[in-house]
């Protein structure tokens, strides 16, 4: 069950990191545009 949780968890941290990429891609993009 742990093995389960663990694999969720890194799921989770991993689809919130792509986010947080994109977050920081997209306003590098508006502050080089300004």
């Amino acid at each position: 069950m742990a093995f389960w949780i663990s694999m969720a968890y890194q799921q989770l941290i991993h689809k919130n990191c792509i986010i947080n990429v994109k977050n920081i891609a997209a306003s590098n993009a508006k502050f080089i545009q300004v």
